[in-house]
């Protein structure tokens, strides 16, 4: 993130943050389950069918890449459009 100091950069603020629980505990709240996607349809955080399954998500890190495509075929499209 970069700062300014009286309208000139002065500088990059770089924060690391484990996301890891923030998310599991986001897509999987008690009304509904969330998925996460990129612009492609690469999943970037799945919730969790069985806990510490996270094998749908960063989908297009894993070996066999995954896409919401697989899971909704007949109307990814039409979720990535909206």
């Amino acid at each position: 993130m970069p700062l300014e100091k009286n309208g000139v950069f002065d500088g990059v603020l770089v924060l690391n943050i484990y996301m890891e629980d923030f998310l599991e505990n986001l897509v999987n709240t008690p009304l509904y389950d969330m998925i996460f996607f990129d612009n492609k349809g690469f999943t970037i955080y799945h919730y969790l069918e069985k806990k510490g399954d996270t094998s749908k998500s960063w989908g297009n890190s894993l070996k066999s890449k995954y896409n919401i495509s697989k899971e909704f075929p007949k109307t990814y499209k039409e979720i990535l459009a909206k």
